[in-house]
């Protein structure tokens, strides 16, 4: 019978065990004694400290390297700025072709642009639109003795119901009464009548009237009137009317507007780089046209027009340029600079003659100028020198508000020697 017999240690420490036998063991035969197992043991190996010596040496690299690394420093100088202002006459000509820096002369161009403008203006005057009722009525003479009767023309005749007041547009003749016996049949004529005033309230479907220039007459009692259909169409109602004031001042909005949103459509369609001043830019109104005439009953009106644009622009740039040479050339001290972006002109005068293509511009401008030392004058002073007794050198310059200087790496305390490491950098507040 075969039998395995293992050292107790740890697992991962067993290499191998050699003490494996095989054989027949006899069970009449007393217990083994004094018997060696051979355990061989795996030895543990020593880790030498590769990595700690890696980063100690790559530590000391990299201080030894930012110890020895030369230094940068970046001066940032904020000069102190002052407003100068300065006008002078241009010339701004197709003709050109280059800025003239000895006439004041610019290139430039005509460039138009038309556009058709309407506008609906409000009528504001006022007028009572009022009409009077008229109508057929029926007008009797009952007399008797029997007799013609005659009323002039504008008799009233006072309904009933209501008590309105009519009158006749003619004169009114009505033939006598017939008698026959006891029995007595008026006379009558139909005449048109019209109310004594406008408004709804005199229009009647059917009415009775009497006359009231008669009463206290035999002929009151006699004389009547009745209605042959609808008295109608009277009406009471205020309308708007066109006024000249409506008129001229429509007039004047409508092309004030239109110049102005004119100026902007020819602005938008320039060129971009170009310029245009208001100053320099032409209008004219055509084909004017109002569509209502003073005292016309309307409560609205259009006024229509075109304008044509014309303008002689020419280049920012070009603008710039000259504007620049004319500023140095005004200042008394010439070692002043210009702070970018500063420097804006507006025309204040403008001679302008579109046909020849020609514009005399009075420019006022303004801009804002500084003062800072020489750069390479600076870097020399500053070489090798503290970070705090450079500033100091700096600051004391009666054209600088004020100085930084960073230094990199940040423990270096003066600023390096070469000076291909000193940059310079102007800033405004």
């Amino acid at each position: 019978m075969t039998k395995r017999i293992y050292d107790i240690i740890p697992p991962e420490e067993i290499e191998s065990v050699s003490n494996e036998t095989e054989e027949n063991f006899d069970l009449n035969q007393g217990p083994l004694t004094n018997t060696i197992v051979p355990v061989t043991v795996k030895k543990r190996k020593g880790k030498f400290p590769f990595t700690a010596v890696f980063l100690m040496l790559l530590l000391g690299g990299l201080i030894t390297g930012a110890i020895l690394m030369p230094a940068k420093a970046q001066v940032t100088i904020y000069p102190k700025t002052e407003v100068a202002n300065f006008s002078n006459v241009i010339l701004i000509s197709s003709e050109a072709t280059e800025v003239n820096f000895e006439t004041n002369t610019l290139p430039g161009k005509v460039f138009s642009d038309t556009q058709s403008y309407s506008q609906t203006y409000s009528a504001t005057g006022n007028s009572e639109n009022s009409t009077k009722a008229r109508g057929t009525i029926r007008v009797y003479n009952k007399y008797s003795p029997a007799e013609p009767l005659t009323l002039k023309t504008g008799t009233h005749f006072l309904s009933d119901p209501k008590g309105l007041s009519y009158h006749s547009l003619t004169a009114i003749n009505i033939p006598a009464a017939t008698i026959e016996g006891s029995k007595i049949t008026p006379g009558y004529v139909d005449i048109i009548v019209e109310a004594d005033e406008a408004g709804e309230e005199y229009n009647l479907s059917s009415a009775t009237f009497s006359v009231p220039k008669l009463k206290g007459t035999p002929y009151y009692t006699t004389t009547w009137a009745e209605t042959r259909g609808a008295i109608q169409g009277g009406t009471n109602s205020a309308v708007k009317i066109v006024t000249k004031t409506d008129i001229d001042s429509a007039k004047e909005d409508f092309k004030a507007k239109s110049f102005a949103y004119a100026l902007t459509s020819l602005k938008n369609k320039v060129e971009k780089g170009y310029v245009v001043f208001d100053k320099a830019v032409s209008q004219e109104m055509t084909e004017l046209n109002i569509t209502a005439k003073e005292k016309d009953i309307t409560p609205t009106f259009e006024v229509k027009g075109t304008v044509i644009s014309k303008a002689i622009i020419f280049k920012e740039s070009d603008l710039k340029a000259l504007a620049e040479k004319l500023f140095f050339k005004n200042q008394d001290n010439n070692t002043k600079s210009i702070v970018p972006d500063s420097l804006a002109c507006e025309v204040s005068k403008s001679k302008i003659d579109i046909q020849a293509g020609r514009a005399e511009l009075e420019i006022s401008c303004q801009a804002k100028i500084y003062w800072a030392p020489d750069k390479e004058f600076l870097i020399k002073s500053l070489s090798g020198k503290s970070k705090d007794y450079s500033a100091s050198i700096i600051k004391n310059f009666s054209g600088v508000d004020n100085a930084e200087i960073n230094l990199w790496p940040v423990w270096k305390f003066n600023l390096p020697n070469n000076n291909q490491n000193i940059t310079i950098e102007v800033r405004f507040n």
